[in-house]
Protein backbone atom coordinates (compact mmCIF):
# COMPACT_ATOMS: atom_id res chain seq x y z
CA UNK A 1 0.00 0.00 0.00
CA UNK A 2 1.37 3.68 -0.75
CA UNK A 3 2.36 5.59 1.81
CA UNK A 4 1.53 8.36 0.10
CA UNK A 5 -1.66 10.53 -0.31
CA UNK A 6 -2.55 12.50 -3.67
CA UNK A 7 -4.62 15.34 -4.17
CA UNK A 8 -5.75 16.41 -8.05
CA UNK A 9 -6.31 20.13 -8.64
CA UNK A 10 -10.50 20.78 -9.90
CA UNK A 11 -10.49 24.16 -11.73
CA UNK A 12 -13.79 26.13 -12.21
CA UNK A 13 -15.58 24.64 -15.60
CA UNK A 14 -16.72 26.96 -18.49
CA UNK A 15 -19.89 27.95 -19.12
CA UNK A 16 -21.24 26.09 -21.65
CA UNK A 17 -23.50 28.48 -24.20
CA UNK A 18 -26.74 27.71 -25.11
CA UNK A 19 -27.18 25.62 -21.70
CA UNK A 20 -30.06 26.87 -19.96
CA UNK A 21 -30.38 28.12 -16.28
CA UNK A 22 -33.09 27.55 -14.44
CA UNK A 23 -34.77 28.16 -11.19
CA UNK A 24 -38.07 26.65 -10.02
CA UNK A 25 -40.57 27.17 -6.65
CA UNK A 26 -44.00 25.33 -6.11
CA UNK A 27 -46.41 26.12 -3.96
CA UNK A 28 -48.72 23.24 -2.66
CA UNK A 29 -51.72 22.25 -0.66
CA UNK A 30 -50.09 21.75 2.49
CA UNK A 31 -46.62 20.81 3.12
CA UNK A 32 -46.96 17.93 0.78
CA UNK A 33 -45.16 17.76 -2.63
CA UNK A 34 -47.44 15.77 -3.95
CA UNK A 35 -50.26 18.13 -3.53
CA UNK A 36 -48.95 20.35 -6.18
CA UNK A 37 -50.86 23.76 -6.89
CA UNK A 38 -49.20 25.52 -9.25
CA UNK A 39 -45.38 26.56 -9.93
CA UNK A 40 -43.37 29.10 -11.47
CA UNK A 41 -39.99 28.40 -13.39
CA UNK A 42 -37.80 31.54 -14.35
CA UNK A 43 -34.80 32.01 -16.70
CA UNK A 44 -31.62 32.89 -14.38
CA UNK A 45 -30.49 34.91 -17.75
CA UNK A 46 -33.23 36.72 -18.73
CA UNK A 47 -36.32 37.08 -15.59
CA UNK A 48 -38.68 35.87 -17.61
CA UNK A 49 -40.97 33.39 -16.00
CA UNK A 50 -43.69 30.73 -16.82
CA UNK A 51 -46.30 29.60 -14.54
CA UNK A 52 -47.88 26.36 -14.63
CA UNK A 53 -51.02 24.80 -12.74
CA UNK A 54 -49.48 21.15 -12.83
CA UNK A 55 -46.25 19.29 -12.95
CA UNK A 56 -46.56 17.58 -15.96
CA UNK A 57 -46.37 20.57 -18.20
CA UNK A 58 -43.62 22.46 -16.03
CA UNK A 59 -41.61 19.32 -16.27
CA UNK A 60 -42.58 19.27 -19.97
CA UNK A 61 -41.54 22.65 -20.31
CA UNK A 62 -38.06 22.42 -18.47
CA UNK A 63 -36.92 19.22 -20.82
CA UNK A 64 -37.91 21.39 -23.60
CA UNK A 65 -35.23 24.15 -22.38
CA UNK A 66 -33.03 21.01 -22.00
CA UNK A 67 -29.84 21.18 -21.48
CA UNK A 68 -30.33 22.76 -18.55
CA UNK A 69 -30.10 23.02 -14.82
CA UNK A 70 -32.40 23.34 -12.99
CA UNK A 71 -31.94 25.12 -8.78
CA UNK A 72 -34.98 24.72 -6.11
CA UNK A 73 -34.10 25.69 -2.80
CA UNK A 74 -34.49 22.17 -0.54
CA UNK A 75 -34.60 20.61 -4.00
CA UNK A 76 -34.22 17.25 -3.11
CA UNK A 77 -36.12 17.69 0.17
CA UNK A 78 -39.35 19.06 -1.79
CA UNK A 79 -39.37 20.53 -5.01
CA UNK A 80 -38.16 17.80 -6.59
CA UNK A 81 -40.61 15.09 -5.26
CA UNK A 82 -43.45 17.13 -7.08
CA UNK A 83 -42.02 15.73 -10.54
CA UNK A 84 -40.66 12.67 -10.44
CA UNK A 85 -40.86 9.47 -8.65
CA UNK A 86 -38.46 7.04 -6.73
CA UNK A 87 -38.41 4.61 -9.95
CA UNK A 88 -37.69 7.70 -12.27
CA UNK A 89 -34.80 9.01 -9.69
CA UNK A 90 -33.41 4.61 -9.28
CA UNK A 91 -32.84 4.90 -12.76
CA UNK A 92 -31.33 8.65 -13.48
CA UNK A 93 -27.97 10.04 -13.46
CA UNK A 94 -26.89 10.93 -10.10
CA UNK A 95 -24.32 12.26 -7.83
CA UNK A 96 -24.99 11.85 -4.08
CA UNK A 97 -22.31 12.74 -0.62
CA UNK A 98 -22.67 10.15 1.24
CA UNK A 99 -26.98 9.30 1.40
CA UNK A 100 -27.77 12.84 0.43
CA UNK A 101 -27.93 13.71 -2.98
CA UNK A 102 -26.24 16.32 -4.92
CA UNK A 103 -27.41 16.35 -7.97
CA UNK A 104 -30.44 14.07 -10.59
CA UNK A 105 -30.18 14.22 -14.39
CA UNK A 106 -33.16 12.84 -16.33
CA UNK A 107 -33.56 13.98 -20.11
CA UNK A 108 -30.52 16.06 -20.43
CA UNK A 109 -32.29 18.35 -17.26
CA UNK A 110 -29.81 18.29 -14.24
CA UNK A 111 -31.62 19.16 -10.77
CA UNK A 112 -29.42 21.34 -8.18
CA UNK A 113 -30.16 22.26 -4.56
CA UNK A 114 -29.08 25.47 -4.18
CA UNK A 115 -29.17 24.94 -0.40
CA UNK A 116 -25.51 23.35 -0.96
CA UNK A 117 -24.07 26.46 -2.46
CA UNK A 118 -26.23 28.34 0.21
CA UNK A 119 -27.41 26.61 3.80
CA UNK A 120 -29.65 28.67 4.53
CA UNK A 121 -33.55 29.40 4.55
CA UNK A 122 -34.88 31.68 1.94
CA UNK A 123 -36.38 34.74 4.14
CA UNK A 124 -32.69 34.83 5.29
CA UNK A 125 -31.48 35.12 1.62
CA UNK A 126 -33.71 37.68 1.18
CA UNK A 127 -33.29 39.90 4.04
CA UNK A 128 -29.58 40.07 2.88
CA UNK A 129 -30.13 40.98 -0.39
CA UNK A 130 -32.82 43.80 0.38
CA UNK A 131 -35.56 41.57 -0.88
CA UNK A 132 -37.55 40.13 1.98
CA UNK A 133 -39.63 37.15 1.60
CA UNK A 134 -43.31 37.04 1.56
CA UNK A 135 -45.05 35.33 4.52
CA UNK A 136 -46.59 31.69 2.28
CA UNK A 137 -50.16 32.15 2.17
CA UNK A 138 -51.97 30.66 5.56
CA UNK A 139 -54.24 28.54 3.02
CA UNK A 140 -51.27 26.87 1.53
CA UNK A 141 -50.07 25.93 5.28
CA UNK A 142 -53.26 24.74 6.19
CA UNK A 143 -54.30 22.55 2.74
CA UNK A 144 -57.20 24.65 2.26
CA UNK A 145 -56.50 26.29 -1.13
CA UNK A 146 -59.73 26.25 -3.40
CA UNK A 147 -57.70 28.86 -5.78
CA UNK A 148 -55.09 30.51 -6.87
CA UNK A 149 -55.02 34.42 -6.70
CA UNK A 150 -52.68 36.94 -8.27
CA UNK A 151 -51.01 37.42 -5.00
CA UNK A 152 -50.41 33.56 -4.55
CA UNK A 153 -48.26 33.79 -8.04
CA UNK A 154 -46.49 36.91 -6.83
CA UNK A 155 -45.46 35.61 -3.96
CA UNK A 156 -44.27 32.59 -5.71
CA UNK A 157 -42.52 34.84 -8.71
CA UNK A 158 -40.63 37.11 -5.77
CA UNK A 159 -39.13 33.44 -4.25
CA UNK A 160 -37.67 32.70 -7.59
CA UNK A 161 -36.53 36.46 -8.29
CA UNK A 162 -34.54 36.00 -4.55
CA UNK A 163 -33.20 32.74 -5.91
CA UNK A 164 -31.80 34.16 -9.05
CA UNK A 165 -30.12 37.14 -7.31
CA UNK A 166 -28.28 34.96 -4.72
CA UNK A 167 -27.36 32.43 -7.54
CA UNK A 168 -26.19 34.94 -10.04
CA UNK A 169 -24.75 36.94 -7.21
CA UNK A 170 -22.56 33.91 -5.92
CA UNK A 171 -21.47 33.33 -9.49
CA UNK A 172 -20.00 36.38 -10.24
CA UNK A 173 -18.40 36.42 -6.83
CA UNK A 174 -16.76 32.60 -7.55
CA UNK A 175 -15.23 34.26 -10.84
CA UNK A 176 -13.68 36.83 -9.58
CA UNK A 177 -12.42 34.26 -6.62
CA UNK A 178 -10.99 32.55 -9.67
CA UNK A 179 -9.57 35.41 -11.23
CA UNK A 180 -11.86 34.89 -13.86
CA UNK A 181 -14.37 37.26 -15.76
CA UNK A 182 -18.17 37.55 -14.48
CA UNK A 183 -20.64 34.79 -16.86
CA UNK A 184 -17.61 33.21 -17.61
CA UNK A 185 -17.85 29.72 -15.31
CA UNK A 186 -20.22 27.87 -13.78
CA UNK A 187 -21.38 27.42 -10.25
CA UNK A 188 -19.95 24.32 -8.85
CA UNK A 189 -22.51 22.10 -6.74
CA UNK A 190 -21.04 22.66 -2.68
CA UNK A 191 -19.65 25.39 -1.41
CA UNK A 192 -16.86 22.88 -0.39
CA UNK A 193 -16.27 22.50 -4.44
CA UNK A 194 -16.26 26.05 -5.28
CA UNK A 195 -14.00 26.68 -2.71
CA UNK A 196 -11.18 24.01 -4.08
CA UNK A 197 -12.01 24.86 -7.08
CA UNK A 198 -10.95 28.75 -6.46
CA UNK A 199 -7.58 27.73 -4.49
CA UNK A 200 -7.08 25.15 -7.45
CA UNK A 201 -7.32 28.03 -10.00
CA UNK A 202 -5.62 30.82 -8.22
CA UNK A 203 -2.98 28.86 -5.48
CA UNK A 204 -2.12 25.48 -6.89
CA UNK A 205 1.75 25.79 -6.85
CA UNK A 206 3.26 24.79 -10.77
CA UNK A 207 5.86 22.53 -9.40
CA UNK A 208 3.79 20.03 -7.37
CA UNK A 209 2.53 17.01 -9.27
CA UNK A 210 -0.99 14.92 -8.96
CA UNK A 211 0.24 11.37 -10.16
CA UNK A 212 2.30 9.22 -8.73
CA UNK A 213 4.66 8.25 -11.38
CA UNK A 214 6.30 5.59 -9.55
Amino acid sequence: MSKFHFIHPQKPISKKQGKRRLVVDIETNGLDAGAYVFGVTMDMDTDEYWVHEDPVSQRDQLEEFAPATVYAHNAFGFDFWAFYNKAEVKQASKMWKGSRLLSVKVNKVEWRDSKDLMPMRLSSIGDALGMPKGITPEEYILGTVTEIKQEHIDYCVLDCRILVAALNGLENEFASWCGLPPGSVELPRTVASMAYRAWSNIYWPEHWGYENDS
